[in-house]
């Protein structure tokens, strides 16, 4: 099932995530391919896991997660040239993250 689409207005918990071992792979994956620019390849990683999270307060760090993957899409966007594309998957992805600064 994939998460809720919370609004980043609401009230969030951001409770620390328990992934499977599997989904930590996923999710490091996530991070070297986005370190070493490959954008949405680490955009696919995240995704695999966001579709797996549930509609409970615990699963709040989707929103965080949904950030990830809209700015490593904006900097494929970025990549091909499409700047329209580009800039509202940042913008987007940036007001997710922006929610907890203190975790970046």
């Amino acid at each position: 099932m994939a998460p809720r689409k919370r609004k980043t207005a609401e009230r969030l918990t951001f409770v620390e995530p328990e992934l499977s071992a599997e989904n930590e792979v996923r999710f490091q994956y996530g991070i070297d391919l986005f370190n070493t620019g490959h954008y949405w390849d680490a955009h696919e990683s995240w995704e695999e896991i966001w579709q797996e999270l549930g509609d409970e307060p615990e699963d709040d760090w989707e929103i965080l997660l949904r950030g990830l993957i809209q700015i490593a899409a904006g900097l494929h966007c970025l990549f091909l040239k499409k700047e329209r594309g580009s800039r509202g998957n940042l913008k987007k992805g940036w007001s997710k993250i922006a929610l907890r600064e203190d975790h970046f």
